[in-house]
């Protein structure tokens, strides 16, 4: 059913998992050695020494290299994840940075040709520290994903005044649907055949409806579930389509007009799904 939009991602073979699943290990490596050779090159500005050593080149090297990989696991992890502003933006700035590192790399290497000293040597420092502070932001950025802002808890958000969410929480209907014995069974007469990842059954246009988590990620057309609005969730209203190539679910009748009511009813009413509840 509702053949559009993505779901979670139950396609992904278990080797690009794990792979994604080791980014928030092994991220500190590259950003550690960046971190060391910009403070090995700072001093060596202060005590005029020349660009490039040994030791420092050696961290741009290993750095550079690992953190392409890493960046790679950290496409791979966020495959796994829900979309989000935050999200995106640490990729950003993860691919931004990795690309100047290497460059970083580049001119590093220029510079010991040309014995660690004039334009090459400094192009290369500005290039480290700008990097460095490039891995610094990305860290942050991604250490907020994961445990959240900096300041979460401290006497600095307790001081935030109160702010009256933008948008509040749709009221439950006195006469609210039940999700277990009214909509999910609807679901898994009429969609699991095409959107669910237990064998036979296929996952077409990457779209998972046995799960919320995976119901309301959506797919790769975006997303099928807006609580609150069933004229723009498209779980409704391929249901009433007057197209029959578009309807759902496919090669099948349409649902009766009650069925179809029921969930319009259910996602006015915010779409309310139990947290754990799997439809099997």
């Amino acid at each position: 059913m509702i053949e559009v939009l993505a779901a979670a991602g139950s396609d992904i073979h278990w080797t690009w998992l794990i792979f994604g699943r080791m980014h928030p290990m092994v991220v500190h490596f590259p950003i550690a050695l960046i971190l060391v050779a910009a403070l090995l090159e700072g001093w060596g500005l202060v005590r005029r020494r020349t660009a490039a050593g040994d030791p420092a080149w050696i961290c741009v090297s290993l750095g550079s290299l690992s953190a392409i990989v890493v960046t790679i696991m950290g496409y791979a992890f966020a495959d796994q994840k829900s979309p989000s502003p935050e999200l995106e933006l640490h990729e950003r700035f993860g691919l931004i940075t990795t690309i100047a590192a290497v460059l970083t790399m580049a001119v590093a290497w220029r510079a010991r040709r040309s014995g660690g000293t004039g334009g090459p040597a400094a192009a290369y420092r500005a290039f480290l520290f700008a990097v460095a502070l490039g891995v610094s932001v990305t860290g942050h950025l991604g250490g907020e994903l994961v445990y959240g802002s900096l300041f979460d808890g401290t006497w600095l958000e307790r001081k935030k005044p109160l702010q009256t969410p933008k948008d509040p929480p749709v009221p439950v209907a006195v006469n609210a649907v039940d999700f277990e014995k009214e909509i999910a069974p609807i679901i898994k007469a009429s969609c699991l055949k095409c959107h669910s990842a237990t064998p036979p059954n296929k996952v077409k246009s990457k779209l998972r409806l046995d799960t919320k988590e995976t119901a309301f990620k959506g797919g790769s057309g975006g997303k099928v579930l807006i609580p609150g609005k069933p004229d723009e969730s498209t779980f409704y209203t391929l249901l009433i389509t007057d197209s029959e190539d578009e309807r759902m679910p496919e090669k099948a009748p349409a649902l009766p007009k009650e069925k179809t009511d029921l969930v319009k009813k259910w996602i006015e009413q915010g779409a309310p799904w139990p947290d754990g509840f799997e439809i099997k």
